[in-house]
């Protein structure tokens, strides 16, 4: 199933809000398709489940999994979708996906060790849309970035939104604070990607 496939179930699912663009989706799928077969694939921040759908049918055809982390939040960002109401939108867009997907309703830090006491092997693709302030994000990026293998891939939605200046700030201070040498590989919209080579 390729990605015009995807996306045409998608809007027949018809997400009640979807804060990805299709060409966003497109990148994602393009990027986790290229992943080894048994990558366990991380999503910080799910919402109502748009990306999230699109993540788990290039999870299945790739033998992988999706770890979709949210606590959907009462009142995020004045949407009207939020708390219960967003919870429930997420499990109707992803019913049926439940053999690759795994939700931990928790927020970032705490999901970050029930991962660890689900898995044993460590993301080869973290997709970041949680918390968009520059302490948010540079504490998601120190707890699960960190862990991402060289090799892998760190895409970071709202990267180049005007409103949300921290998200670069914090990805910027993540790579001097590891020493990482990154390539990006992606620019489309408001999603920066990149690819994790080594530390220098």
């Amino acid at each position: 199933m390729d990605f015009y496939d995807i996306n045409k179930q998608l809007e027949q699912i018809n997400p009640a809000v979807n804060l990805c663009r299709v060409e966003e989706l497109r990148s994602l799928y393009n990027h986790v398709l290229l992943l080894p077969e048994k990558s366990n694939i991380v999503e910080l921040g799910s919402y109502c489940g748009g990306s999230s759908y699109v993540l788990a049918q290039v999870a299945r055809q790739i033998d992988s999994k999706l770890i979709c982390v949210d606590k959907f939040k009462e009142g995020f960002d004045g949407q009207y979708f939020t708390g219960q109401r967003a919870r429930d939108e997420w499990h109707r867009v992803m019913s049926g996906q439940e053999d690759v997907v795994t939700l931990i309703d928790k927020d970032t830090a705490a999901a970050r060790e029930e991962y660890e006491k689900l898995f044993d092997v460590e993301p080869r693709f973290l997709f970041v849309d949680a918390g968009h302030e520059y302490s948010e994000v540079f504490s998601d990026l120190q707890n699960w970035g960190s862990s991402v293998y060289f090799g892998g891939y760190i895409a970071l939605h709202d990267y180049n939104h005007s409103g949300f200046p921290g998200i670069k700030m914090a990805f910027d201070e993540f790579v001097r604070y590891w020493n990482l040498e990154v390539e990006e590989v992606d620019n489309v919209i408001s999603m920066r990607t990149y690819r994790i080579i080594r530390c220098r």
